[in-house]
């Protein structure tokens, strides 16, 4: 039996708005993480300023190299396991 996996909410933080340029014109939609063990929701947001795309909430620094570094499959969807 396959275990579910979360993020750890103690390490994210929101991010409403875009991270690039400040502005607050995005849109909103409700997506799965890339995680295939996973039921986590996070909102994919869209700059109508200048088109960067980001989700929310945001990992921090610190967290996002643990995941990286654990080739952990929220960052790479599982796809350097095999």
């Amino acid at each position: 039996m396959t275990k579910i996996q979360t993020l750890d909410i103690n390490h994210l933080y929101p991010q409403i708005n875009c991270p690039i340029c400040a502005n607050n014109s995005k849109k909103i939609l409700e997506i799965e993480t890339i995680n295939p063990q996973s039921n986590d929701i996070v909102e994919l947001l869209n700059c109508f300023h200048c088109y960067h795309w980001w989700h929310n909430p945001m990992p921090s620094e610190k967290y996002l190299m643990e995941l990286y570094s654990k080739d952990n499959e929220f960052v790479t969807g599982g796809v350097l396991h095999n």
